[in-house]
């Protein structure tokens, strides 16, 4: 009866140990985690790290899912990783590189000066072919009848460079050649 007792007394110090140790834990090393959800994307949304590498391209997935996208040529070294992102983060329909560079056809102040210009979201991002830039997602009142086109590429904002999300029908032209 007595190692009973001694058993039952060990067990209750631990579980009152654990749950102070485990209540100043980071969220991700807690034993006992409860989410306000159980959608992945929204929970490791919420880290700021993830959110970073990421962000852009879940906004591109909630606002024009299934998108055609351009990446401009000068930044042909980082397709391959960006493919990867903008297809399955980004949930884009086709990806492909133009023959031409965002920087030659207009610049950011340019971009974010057009009236027709609806929304604007911007961020810090950094990993996936990122080393901590800004990033702005441009979208504008454009009129076709198909899937939303849009070029990513980098531009100069304030600082250096920015990695730039903008749809096609706010360049000249309509967008880069392929």
């Amino acid at each position: 009866m007595t190692l009973v007792g001694v058993l039952a007394i060990a067990i209750l110090a631990n579980v009152v140990q654990f749950q102070s140790i485990d209540s100043v834990a980071p969220q991700n090393y807690q034993a006992v985690n409860r989410n306000i959800s159980s959608n992945i994307v929204e929970i490791v949304s919420q880290d700021t790290a993830v959110k970073n590498i990421y962000g852009p391209y879940w906004a591109l997935s909630e606002h024009q899912p299934d998108a055609v996208i351009q990446l401009s040529a000068d930044d042909a070294e980082i397709f391959p990783l960006l493919q990867f992102v903008v297809m399955g983060y980004g949930r884009a329909d086709s990806f492909s590189l133009a023959s031409e560079s965002l920087a030659d056809v207009t610049s950011l102040d340019e971009l974010l000066a057009s009236p027709a210009v609806y929304a604007t979201t911007t961020g810090l991002a950094s990993g996936h072919g990122h080393s901590e830039e800004n990033w702005h997602y441009i979208r504008g009142e454009c009129s076709h009848d198909g899937p939303s086109e849009l070029v990513i590429g980098h531009l100069m904002d304030e600082t250096d460079h920015a990695l730039v999300f903008v749809d096609s029908c706010l360049l000249p032209n309509g967008g880069l050649s392929e």
